[in-house]
């Protein structure tokens, strides 16, 4: 059985953008993780719900879950 059938692995940075046309994307496809995007080149990330970091700065990262 393949460990990775277990668990989620959410990816989430902050990286504010100048503009609505600006995004972020990921792309990836390590037998460590699934093969989640072999082939299929990089995927749009979306915006994700506004969160508290530690030092109290409130930012809304990208995600891809």
């Amino acid at each position: 059985m393949d460990d990775w059938e277990h668990f989620t692995v959410t990816f989430s940075n902050n990286y504010p953008t100048k503009s609505p046309s600006q995004f972020m994307r990921i792309s990836g496809d390590t037998a460590k993780l699934g093969n989640w995007n072999k082939g299929t080149g990089p995927i749009d990330m979306q915006t994700g719900a506004e969160v508290t970091w530690l030092t109290g700065e409130k930012v809304r990262p990208w995600v891809f879950n």
